[in-house]
């Protein structure tokens, strides 16, 4: 007879460690198999071979018994997976860095809004309490004056008429300083 049995590859194929798997011993490893293609069900699986290549197997029971098993190098598309894996953590990472960045830049410009609120608070109640001291300075400066005013006006209507032409000029410089003053 030609040939070896498939237990006989099982076991040449575990000892080299193409079923993978180095938690169990080579029997564990040939008896699972074998227990596999007795089941008559179909079976797809990947083993990372010691060159580091990854073989995908798929089985499929024939009607007349045995197995059809297809061997696929799918080393370029775990490669792929993996490149993206690392494309992804690459991002996330960046990701991850641009939001504590903006969180760092919203936080200074809460500070920074915070500081001109306050700032303007205290500009506008600087502004009303100017405007108090104006209104008050301008009251209590403009007093002697509109008394001055008062006093001349009495005086002219006391005086007759040849005083009066006299405190005229007077009169009327103080009636120009007082318009001056309120315009």
């Amino acid at each position: 007879m030609w040939g070896a049995t498939l237990k006989k590859v099982y076991y040449y194929n575990a000892v080299r460690g193409y079923l993978g798997n180095e938690d169990n011993s080579v029997d564990e490893i040939v008896n699972r198999r074998m227990q596999q293609l007795s089941s008559g069900k179909s079976y797809r699986l990947e083993r990372i071979l010691p060159n580091g290549k990854v073989i995908e197997l798929s089985g499929t029971p024939l009607e007349n018994g045995g197995y059809v098993t297809t061997f696929t190098d799918v080393s370029n598309y775990h490669n792929m997976l993996e490149k993206l894996e690392d494309a992804k953590h690459t991002l996330e990472d960046s990701v991850n860095e641009r939001t504590h960045e903006l969180q760092a830049a919203n936080h200074s410009l809460l500070r920074e809004n915070t500081l001109r609120a306050r700032t303007e608070q205290e500009l506008k109640n600087s502004y009303v309490s100017k405007n108090r001291f104006m209104a008050a300075a301008s009251h209590d400066l403009l007093q002697p004056i509109n008394a001055s005013r008062l006093f001349v006006a009495s005086l002219s209507s006391q005086v007759n008429e040849l005083e009066n032409d006299q405190l005229k000029p007077w009169s009327n410089n103080w009636m120009m300083l007082w318009h001056k003053l309120n315009s």
